[in-house]
Order: structure tokens, then sequence, then C-alpha cells
């Protein structure tokens, strides 16, 4: 399935109250495999870090490096300048995108969130509602 043409992923890029339906939960899933194998490398595995990275994320510039762990919802909708560096425990939750410009360093114990879940509490009763929301980026970092 393309992603694109899932209702619930499109209602999550625009900002708009969703859920998560299984099209996005295994893109999540996939994202998740991917975040788990990064973190389990050793970290003079540069190579296989870098080739995860560019399979993972969006967009990578030139010279990008994140330390381990890294955490990521989807990892599609983050986008990565030139010459970036994230520091460890890197959390970037990419529930809408993400836009980091070229030459910004971020560091230890970040977070960058993306979204939220309802809180309005019929709601959140509700397992078949729209109980997550997100805030997309609208400045680059």
């Amino acid at each position: 399935m393309n992603e694109k043409d899932d209702i619930q992923y499109q209602r999550m890029i625009r900002g708009d109250l969703y859920h998560q339906d299984e099209a996005l939960f295994e893109l999540n899933m996939r994202a998740r495999d991917k975040i788990f194998e990064y973190n389990q490398l050793r970290h003079r595995d540069l190579k296989k870090r870098q080739d995860i990275l560019e399979s993972l994320l969006g967009e990578t510039g030139k010279n990008i490096f994140i330390e381990i762990p890294l955490q990521v919802d989807y990892g599609f909708n983050i986008h990565v300048g030139d010459n970036f560096f994230g520091n460890n425990n890197l959390t970037l939750a990419d529930a809408a995108p993400i836009h980091i410009g070229d030459n910004v360093l971020i560091g230890p114990y970040t977070g960058i969130y993306t979204g939220g879940h309802s809180i309005d509490p019929d709601l959140r009763t509700k397992a078949d509602s729209y109980t997550h929301l997100t805030l997309p980026t609208t400045e680059r970092l």
C-alpha cells in the first residue's frame, strides 16, 4: 500500500486528529525495526549506521551523524540538511514533518515532538476515535 493514499496518513500529515490504522502501524513497525538495528550497531560501524539513516529518513544531507540511541516514529517525515550532528538519546517523534536545516547541532536528551493525544476525555475513551493529533513544524530548525 502506498501510505500517501491512506486516509489516516493524510490526516496525520495535515495535523488533523487521526488514529493509527493498520497501514500507519505497519509504517511505524518498519521504522522501529530499522531503529532497533541502528541502536544495536557498534559505535565504530559508521558505514552501516549511515546506510540505515539514509534508508530511514525522508531526506539526508551531506555529513550527518546521529549518536546512538535514536528514536523516531516513522522516519520518512524527517528531513535533515548538511552538516548535522544529533547527540545521544535524540527523539524525533515525526508524526508530522520535521525539517532540520544545515549546520545544526542538537544536544543530548533532546526531543522534537510533532504529535500528541487528544485531551478530550470523550475522545480518549473511544477506541475507534481520532485520538492522536499532530503539530507540523513550520520553521526549519
